[in-house]
């Protein structure tokens, strides 16, 4: 609090998390503080490093991914993380992916919930990686028992193993309660995974809600921290993929986004500038 009151200027990594975070929802008790200040607090989303996450170039997946023309380097990257995991080799067959943590902030649970269900209407497989709460873990791995040709479950951290799932899911799973802003979801698009995400924090602010009748957004979002809302994502983003044409075109729209830290970093420039009183 002190801090807040005695800054010249304050920061945080999305827009609309500067503006959740003024409420009781997301202030955690420091609301009216940032009430107080709100002319001085900015939000200035994150970036990435496209070099060090360019599909063009990354040798730690098994094929190159055109952004222009994603169809094959997306096929042969998900035939080859079927192979790995061992799951159905069915490449027609939706592959959800999950790089996370798993705690309680990340919203994983709505997936344990609406996976039952799933799995007995639709032909999808999912590929998740992460570690944390020792419940989320063990419920994720006796799905992946129960399922073991269409989930696999991999506790832990990996970058090649991220990587490859980036590079090999049709759809990126950010089901967050809060989300200052993510990164996830950015290095997803960036790999052709399309993100189905919970419209809060910086997740507002990358992911564009998919509208095929006018060709659209970018991904697939819902409101309410509810099953039934991230169900009818799920269901909505399986639809979709079902309807190639305009599917490759919200593919290349996720792939086609912009960003960097050098967009980011003009920001903070415009901002220190300000605050130093320089033209």
């Amino acid at each position: 609090k002190g801090g807040i009151q005695h800054a010249d200027k304050l920061t945080t990594v999305s827009p609309t998390y500067a503006k959740e975070i003024r409420t009781t929802t997301y202030g955690h008790g420091l609301e009216n503080s940032l009430l107080y200040r709100a002319a001085d607090l900015v939000g200035i989303l994150n970036g990435i490093d496209e070099k060090g996450w360019d599909p063009m170039n990354d040798p730690l997946i098994p094929a190159p991914i055109n952004p222009a023309e994603p169809e094959l380097g997306k096929k042969r990257c998900k035939e080859s993380l079927l192979v790995e995991m061992e799951l159905s080799t069915q490449i027609t067959n939706p592959l959800f992916g999950v790089v996370s943590r798993l705690y309680h902030q990340k919203g994983l649970d709505l997936l344990l919930q609406a996976l039952p269900e799933f799995l007995e209407e639709t032909n999808a497989n999912f590929v998740v990686l992460g570690s944390g709460d020792p419940a989320q873990e063990k419920a994720f791995q006796d799905f992946a028992r129960s399922y073991s040709n269409r989930i696999s479950v991999n506790i832990g951290f990996d970058d090649g193993l991220a990587r490859r799932i980036f590079a090999g899911s049709d759809f990126f799973l950010m089901p967050s309660r809060f989300e200052p802003c993510g990164i996830s979801q950015l290095l997803a698009m960036r790999y052709g995974s399309v993100p189905i995400v919970r419209r809060v924090g910086g997740l507002v602010d990358t992911v564009l809600p998919h509208d095929p009748e006018i060709n659209s957004g970018t991904g697939f979002c819902f409101d309410r921290f509810e099953p039934i809302d991230f169900y009818t994502s799920l269901v909505r983003s399986w639809e979709a993929f079902r309807h190639k044409d305009s599917w490759e075109l919200l593919q290349k729209r996720a792939m086609s986004q912009e960003f960097s830290w050098q967009r980011s970093a003009l920001e903070y420039e415009i901002m220190y500038r300000d605050v130093c009183g320089i033209k």
